[in-house]
């Protein structure tokens, strides 16, 4: 199975889920789960039954999340259409544009979002999107920030410094 690409703004879709065959395609989240000791979730929530996963891409975290809380309801959203096809009865997928207005029918108690600042064009509206939430919620953003040196400062002013 190779990794394909989305048809931008094609509108909604749900498809089912199971995170065997991607975990090979996501070394991502296991980078992740490595720098948070395996944990998903570093923020103290409280029980969870709206989780919202922005940029899903593989969908490995939603379905694990899913996995380990089966009175919680984990939508992941992402426009590229690359999730597993088998379901998970409380994992689904929506494929959107997290920067349009987002029209789930339900708030969110935890809205994840995991190396997404460089993903959107404007990620301030993503994240005033994400406060729409139920009371007590949480928003987890988890990002690397890479800044590249060297010992005699021979990068400085490089594009490559800049780049990074």
């Amino acid at each position: 199975m190779g990794i394909t690409f989305h048809g931008y703004k094609q509108g909604m879709f749900f498809c089912p889920t199971t995170s065997e065959e991607q975990n090979r395609l996501d070394p991502q989240q296991g980078v992740f789960r490595l720098l948070l000791g395996g944990y998903f979730v570093v923020a103290t929530v409280g029980k969870l039954k709206y989780v919202l996963d922005v940029a899903a891409w593989t969908g490995i975290w939603a379905l694990d999340l899913a996995g380990q809380n089966p009175d919680c309801t984990v939508i992941g959203t992402d426009p590229s259409r690359i999730q597993p096809s088998n379901q998970s009865p409380n994992c689904q997928f929506a494929g959107e544009d997290s920067e349009d207005p987002w029209i789930f029918p339900v708030k969110f108690d935890y809205v994840h979002l995991c190396a997404v600042v460089k993903c959107f064009e404007d990620v301030r509206t993503v994240m005033r999107h994400a406060f729409n939430m139920n009371e007590g919620g949480w928003i987890e953003l988890q990002d690397l920030v890479l800044h590249l040196y060297g010992d005699d400062q021979s990068f400085e002013g490089m594009a490559i410094q800049r780049w990074t």
